[in-house]
């Protein structure tokens, strides 16, 4: 496993933000799971997209834009179906959508000019709503901050191309628990089965 980067990190993802209340697929029945969070769209905003090269990058992004009372994922992550939702309800700018990031160049194992993929995310962040945000260039904001120059942007795509490494080794480690506990699991069953026969009598 690769080892943690101490790089700076932007993350574009916010796994305490859950999905709205959507209704279900035909054939599709709701879980017992109720997570301790909640979010109601109040107001679409349109769509915002992006589509900048610069330095060696180009970056290709689109996201819905929505004005979203959210209260996060806290401490407690489920609740009983009949309990309130904790937590204090704020209205921000959610956007969802996705980032496609290429390096531009040389494309690695041939003699070609051209784009090679290096990485694709997804966006699910909410902010609290400003004038920009709520404007054509939220996105582009969102993306690059208040940088001005080349390089200043150039540095906000490594932060998020950091950001995707970290997102990745976080599920890789979060996938190879899952499956020692399943190991470890099924070990102890095997155990109990053999030992529990050799003690029956």
């Amino acid at each position: 496993m690769k080892e943690k980067s101490k790089e700076p990190k932007i993350f574009l993802y916010e796994k305490d933000i859950i999905l709205w209340e959507k209704p279900l697929k035909p054939g599709y029945f709701k879980s017992g799971i109720n997570y301790n969070a909640q979010t109601n769209l109040l107001e679409s905003l349109g769509m915002d997209t992006l589509n900048k090269s610069l330095l060696g990058y180009s970056v290709q992004a689109t996201a819905a834009k929505y004005l979203a009372r959210v209260i996060r994922l806290g401490k407690n992550i489920y609740r009983n179906p009949s309990s309130k939702v904790e937590g204090t309800p704020k209205d921000l700018i959610l956007f969802g959508g996705n980032i496609v990031i290429y390096l531009s160049g040389k494309i690695p194992g041939t003699t070609l000019e051209g784009f090679d993929l290096e990485s694709i995310g997804d966006i699910w962040i909410a902010k609290t709503p400003t004038d920009i945000l709520r404007s054509n260039d939220g996105l582009y904001n969102l993306i690059f901050g208040d940088e001005t120059t080349e390089e200043g942007k150039v540095k906000r795509i490594k932060a998020i191309l950091n950001g995707h490494e970290q997102i990745k080794r976080d599920r890789e480690s979060a996938r190879f628990k899952r499956e020692h506990e399943s190991w470890r699991s099924g070990k102890n069953q095997e155990r109990e089965r053999v030992f529990g026969t050799f003690g029956r009598g």
